[in-house]
């Protein structure tokens, strides 16, 4: 006979938004990667950022954690495109960084 736990349990709705919410992250950090390391101006990475984000949140269901999160991922995108740019202020000087990092990758030497 079931216990009364588990006569009562309800799936949490919110990890389904939360796997969306990590997703775009993920969809974020390689845009940004991707624009910062082909020279893309600042304005055509955040217009590809601002569709993501806007294709994710439609999918969540609750409204206020479509608001707040618009909110978080502009600045959490805000932050990673400033830290990339610090770090890789040339695309060529980033390109053969990236270039050298794989070299060494596969011939055995991190």
């Amino acid at each position: 006979m079931a216990s009364k736990l588990y006569d009562i349990y309800v799936p949490d709705p919110l990890n389904p938004q939360a796997s969306v919410l990590v997703d775009v992250q993920t969809d974020i950090k390689i845009t940004i990667k991707n624009g910062v390391l082909n020279g893309a101006p600042f304005f055509v990475i955040q217009n590809k950022v601002r569709d993501l984000i806007d294709k994710a949140l439609k999918k969540l269901t609750s409204e206020t954690l479509r608001n707040d999160a618009r909110v978080s991922l502009m600045d959490f995108s805000n932050r990673l495109y400033t830290q990339m740019k610090i770090a890789f202020p040339d695309p060529i000087m980033a390109a053969a960084i990236f270039t050298r990092s794989l070299v060494a990758l596969f011939q055995g030497r991190e």
